[in-house]
């Protein structure tokens, strides 16, 4: 059963598959390099969408596990296979070397950054030479929406 808010997304969609997935992204490329859309117009909604549906994920992220880990794995919704798992992540901050090696590691950083802003090689007291970090850059949008 469709609800009426799944119903109501601002776009159709079929298929969930990865070549759903294709689908979907390669017909909004198409209609901005068919000039049917303004790249920059569909960029900052797309921006929105995407926050819109990274916060509501995130709020229902919690009540998502509930209900799908009542499913055996290997179960299916909407055509999906879906399993839920816990996923741990390594944490290395109470071993008392570990924190003096990363402090280490923060200062020679600090020290690199200073050189770029500089522009040139810094030397220590102790004769040591630190070169500037290296940057590299990219160009982004930055949407900020009105409250």
């Amino acid at each position: 059963m469709q609800t009426t808010l799944t119903k109501n997304l601002p776009i159709q969609i079929e298929g969930l598959s990865k070549t759903g997935i294709e689908t979907l992204a390669n017909t909004m490329i198409s209609e901005v390099l068919n000039g049917n859309e303004d790249p920059g117009e569909l960029y900052i909604k797309l921006d929105f969408l995407k926050k819109a549906l990274d916060k509501a994920m995130k709020e229902i992220k919690e009540g998502a596990i509930e209900e799908l880990a009542k499913y055996d794995k290997g179960q299916t919704l909407g055509g999906v296979e879906f399993s839920v798992q816990d996923k741990g992540r390594a944490s290395y901050n109470h071993h008392e070397a570990w924190q003096k090696k990363k402090e280490e590691l923060t200062a020679i950083e600090t020290d690199m950054k200073a050189a770029a802003k500089s522009g040139n090689n810094i030397v220590t007291e102790d004769g040591e030479i630190i070169p500037p970090a290296r940057y590299t850059y990219s160009t982004s949008v930055t949407p900020t929406y009105p409250k």
